[in-house]
């Protein structure tokens, strides 16, 4: 314990170190995640170009091609989440291999799944992404970078009045932290804590989310 403590000092910085493992703590014996808020925009993708495999393809995916993977196992895509995400016409990424569908990520401009107790709501200018999803056998080749920077999916968001994504990340997350914090453009806005007492769920947010519209809302009161 005090040798991964003393390394993650030496790697993050004193400060940086006792505060994750603080909200650590708070997770593990609380049940209350804290998150750190952070934007980017997407014209700053384009100044970070690298070279899609030649062995993958991209493309947006129709709303029946999304139905279609909720049917492979292997996709991980539950029905009700397609369906809900076709309804809201969210911007879908497919990655394939050899014609079969190995990887995707949802983006939404309104609401998104989170967890049992929560839903993601943005406003514009910004989107969301989430379920970053890549077959097991396909882990590891970076493909989750193309997805998420595939240009006709930043042209489809600008389409719609988005200039910039918003993304989340836990603050016990140090090495996520610090790799997006390298990242061209990135901003951090503040925070959000998410927690149950006596089983009601609860979110609090900063001042930063709260300007831009991010918000996490209980399923309850959606």
């Amino acid at each position: 314990m005090w040798t991964a403590l003393r390394t993650d000092c030496q790697r993050y910085g004193v400060r940086r170190t006792f505060i994750s493992r603080f909200a650590w703590q708070l997770e593990r014996r609380g049940g209350v995640q804290v998150y750190r808020i952070g934007c980017r925009p997407l014209s700053a993708i384009h100044q970070e170009p690298r070279a899609c495999p030649p062995d993958l393809d991209l493309k947006l995916l129709n709303p029946q091609e999304i139905l279609d993977a909720s049917t492979d196992a292997g996709l991980e895509l539950p029905r009700d989440v397609a369906q809900e995400s076709i309804a809201r016409g969210d911007i879908v990424v497919g990655g394939f291999k050899q014609s079969q569908l190995i990887a995707y990520v949802f983006a939404s401009t309104d609401t998104a799944p989170h967890d049992d107790s929560f839903f993601v709501r943005v406003r514009k200018p910004f989107r969301y992404s989430f379920k970053n999803f890549t077959r097991t056998e396909h882990r590891g080749q970076g493909i989750s970078y193309f997805l998420n920077n595939f240009p006709e999916r930043n042209e489809a968001c600008r389409q719609r009045g988005c200039t910039d994504s918003i993304f989340f990340i836990a603050l016990s997350n140090l090495p996520s932290l610090k790799a997006n914090s390298k990242l061209m453009g990135t901003a951090w806005i503040g925070w959000t804590l998410n927690g149950q007492t006596f089983g009601y769920s609860w979110s609090l947010r900063s001042a930063g989310p709260r300007r831009v519209g991010f918000q996490f809302v209980r399923r309850a009161d959606r």
